[in-house]
């Protein structure tokens, strides 16, 4: 009885220890277009990334590091894409 006491008792005090983790969601856009019609195009893909124990300039930083853009052509087609990153503070 006293090992099940005693399980109960670790079991209860692990469950109870507080998430010290602070974590903020980021929301990466990607949007791809084209210069002439293609199937299938424009499209948007949006992927959500939890960044936890960052500052909030390294939450800036991150939102800034990952925006942009690219083309290519391909087949006498331009593809162009652009990226942008939205983080909740």
């Amino acid at each position: 009885m006293k090992y099940f006491a005693l399980i109960l008792l670790v079991l209860f005090i692990s469950c109870a220890k507080k998430d010290e983790r602070n974590c903020n969601t980021c929301n990466i856009t990607y949007v791809m277009t084209t210069d002439v019609p293609v199937d299938g195009y424009p499209t948007t893909t949006t992927m959500d990334v939890e960044l936890c124990n960052q500052t909030t300039e390294q939450l800036k930083q991150f939102e800034q590091t990952t925006r942009g853009s690219e083309t290519a052509v391909i087949g006498g087609v331009t593809y162009s894409s652009s990226y942008s990153t939205v983080c909740i503070y």
